[in-house]
């Protein structure tokens, strides 16, 4: 029994909730409903999808989704926790557990939840590698930034927001006069370094700092050659660029 209902008849109840998608889907529904910012009925409808419906891992992700969107981040966090500790839920659970415990500012939480993620399908979730680089970095643990930053270059799903993070730690070490820091960490993307304008605009500066107009002419024209629009890189170049034809005509 639930809710005074037999079991039948709860299910019969959230059936007719379902018809109201064309799918007459319980997880569809749910879904719909969510969008639309039903929370309550979509919540309902979630809990159907694991009990009932073809899907239960994405019922339970959904359920956890609406009860964050109702800030239930309490209920969520327990409900996550149990669901993979208790029960043997899906590892996916530990990047649904680092969001939430992200959202309630436990970062401690969230970096153990992305750790034990990981450590079970770093293959399989490679976003998490950028999650875990963004909090380190957001800490100012920037070594850890790093190190998780460059195991999640070799995944091009998530390779954008990795380079973000090791430019981003550069920018901290050129900021504070770490040259040779700032160096390393565009070093771990070498292989990527003549594909992002806001890599080779770094080591054009580091190449400034250290007096190499060599390698300073290199990444700059390599900055303008990935954004031509750069004015500060065409500023920079400028002084090294030759004239043409006789007094700089032509």
């Amino acid at each position: 029994m639930q809710c005074g209902l037999s079991a039948i008849e709860d299910q019969m109840t959230h059936q007719k909730y379902a018809s109201l998608h064309p799918d007459g889907d319980y997880l569809k529904a749910a879904e719909a409903l969510r969008e639309s910012g039903r929370y309550v009925l979509a919540l309902k409808l979630a809990t159907a999808a694991i009990v009932w419906g073809r899907d239960p891992v994405a019922g339970m992700t959904l359920r956890n989704n609406i009860l964050e969107a109702l800030n239930l981040y309490d209920l969520a966090l327990d409900e996550a926790y149990e669901w993979v500790e208790r029960q043997g839920g899906p590892t996916l659970v530990w990047g649904l557990i680092a969001n939430l415990e992200g959202a309630v500012g436990n970062l401690p939480g969230a970096i153990t939840a992305l750790e034990r993620g990981l450590k079970l399908d770093a293959e399989g979730h490679p976003e998490w590698w950028a999650d875990y680089a963004d909090i380190k970095l957001h800490i100012e643990d920037r070594q850890g930034a790093i190190q998780a930053a460059g195991k999640g270059l070799h995944y091009p799903a998530v390779r954008d927001r990795c380079i973000q993070v090791l430019v981003e730690v550069g920018e901290r070490f050129y900021a504070s006069g770490q040259f040779a820091k700032a160096l390393g960490a565009c070093s771990i993307a070498h292989e990527y370094e003549n594909d992002y304008a806001s890599i080779a605009w770094l080591r054009a500066r580091i190449s400034a700092a250290n007096n190499d107009s060599k390698l300073l002419i290199k990444w700059l024209e390599t900055t303008l050659r990935l954004d031509p629009n750069h004015k500060e890189a065409a500023e920079m170049l400028a002084p090294y660029q030759k004239p043409k034809g006789w007094f700089g005509w032509g």
